[in-house]
């Protein structure tokens, strides 16, 4: 299954999509902030990002726009309570947005249609 990173500043959100998550079958990490997460992703890779997209400080628009530059880049989801925010998070190239509350089948099937899988290892050699 995929490595998953979270990061939220709701920890109630966290602890639920983690939870339903990795009772799945995904590694879930989980930050609760945008200069955490991006910290937590430049540490290890993960093959999906989900990210609350109003935050305070790094908000979710940052961290996008760092994750594009990544060279391997994960999928990426957002999630939030502004249909227009949501919105603009796919013009910063978010592959997906999801309004809150959103179901678990809601997530499942966004982790479904965008196929996340375990992103292959760079090649060392």
């Amino acid at each position: 299954m995929a490595s998953i990173l979270i990061i939220d500043n709701d920890p109630q959100i966290i602890g639920l999509y983690g939870e339903f998550l990795s009772a799945t079958g995904h590694e879930v990490v989980s930050a609760d902030n945008g200069l955490q997460g991006l910290k937590l992703f430049n540490s290890r890779a993960f093959d999906l990002v989900i990210t609350e997209i109003s935050m305070p400080g790094v908000d979710g628009f940052e961290v996008i726009l760092n994750l594009k530059m990544k060279l391997l880049c994960p999928k990426i989801i957002t999630t939030g309570v502004d249909e227009t925010l949501l919105k603009m998070a796919k013009d910063f190239g978010a592959d997906r947005t999801l309004f809150k509350p959103f179901s678990r089948d809601e997530l499942l099937a966004c982790l479904n249609a965008k196929k996340v899988h375990r992103m292959p290892e760079p090649n060392t050699a």
